[in-house]
């Protein structure tokens, strides 16, 4: 009884450990298996979403001048 108990708690603690790592990588949009540690690309999620806002823009800008029908 009692090693089955060890061999739960250790299972929790893995798994949470495991559960924690990948759910990291997942919020900061990195592949799930990387170290949750090493540098963030902070330059190029900037630069992509800047393109995405410009791009956005652009289009409302677009679409508000647009002569009326």
């Amino acid at each position: 009884m009692k090693t089955a108990i060890k061999s739960f708690i250790f299972g929790l603690i893995v798994g949470g450990l495991l559960a924690g790592w990948t759910a990291f990588n997942y919020g900061r949009n990195a592949p799930l298996l990387s170290n949750p540690f090493a540098q963030g690309k902070l330059k190029e999620a900037v630069k992509e979403t800047t393109k995405e806002v410009v791009e956005e823009t652009r289009g409302k800008i677009h679409d508000i001048t647009k002569p009326a029908k």
